[in-house]
């Protein structure tokens, strides 16, 4: 945009997990803290980013990101 001096780069996504895995930790008497695979029966995660990058003189460039996410366990027994 404007002769190359403007950048948007933007996405959006949308996530729904069932039976998902992650790494959790537990107290084990004799060895101390240890990790170990969770299952996880339902989650999501939605969310959104968008990058800018200006460039209004020759040899200088401005940029800016952000990011939203929105993750929640919809279901876990542990």
């Amino acid at each position: 945009m404007l002769d190359r001096r403007l950048n948007i780069n933007a996405a959006a996504f949308y996530y729904e997990y069932r039976d998902k895995q992650l790494r959790a930790k537990f107290v084990d008497p004799i060895f101390g803290p240890l990790d170990r695979l969770q299952n996880v029966p339902k989650s999501k995660i939605k969310g959104a980013e968008v990058e800018i990058a200006a460039r209004p003189v020759n040899g200088l460039t401005l940029s800016a990101a952000a990011t939203y996410l929105d993750a929640r366990v919809k279901s876990y027994l542990g």
